[in-house]
């Protein structure tokens, strides 16, 4: 259920959903006052959605700055949580743009900053795939000489809720 309801709500999130509704009703409306509303709307909203002014110091808001590890210190693991692939038209798993995450993860790992890496994903929003995301990125792991023994897969979870709670 819980599943159901974060996809539902996240197409509620996109603004641009909201658009395209705003657009449909002025479109199929009957009633002249309605529409023009809806029209006029929908032509704010992307303005003020698109606008490179309004969108850049909105995303430095949100931004986290950098955290500086300390150099000598060596932790037990670094977690990398998933959504960083998804399916190429074969079914072959590919790295999409949110692959800094496992980068910078495989780059903890290699530096010596942690000893294991933990790849916490399943099958969220991957579709007609055999495996879950982290049974694959062993995989990809192993290509890169990573040794069995300093991966660690959560292969089960479909949300990042989830990743926490197995």
């Amino acid at each position: 259920m819980y599943f159901i309801f974060s996809k539902v709500l996240l197409f509620l999130l996109f603004p641009l959903n909201w658009i395209i509704i705003l657009l449909l009703i002025a479109l199929f409306s009957k009633r002249a006052k309605l529409k023009r509303r809806c029209f006029i709307s929908s032509v704010l909203l992307l303005i003020l959605l698109t606008s490179p002014v309004l969108q850049y110091p909105f995303a430095r808001y949100w931004d986290i700055d950098k955290v500086p590890l300390p150099k000598d210190k060596v932790y037990s693991t670094v977690i990398v949580l998933g959504g960083f692939s998804g399916d190429d038209k074969n079914g072959n798993g590919v790295f999409n743009e949110s692959a800094d995450r496992f980068i910078q993860g495989v780059k903890l790992k290699e530096m010596g900053t942690a000893s294991h890496i933990l790849i916490s994903s399943g099958k969220g929003n991957r579709s007609q795939v055999t495996c879950s995301e982290a049974t694959w990125v062993k995989g990809v792991l192993n290509e890169f000489n990573v040794p069995d023994s300093s991966v660690l897969i959560e292969p089960n979870s479909r949300k990042t809720f989830e990743n926490a709670s197995f």
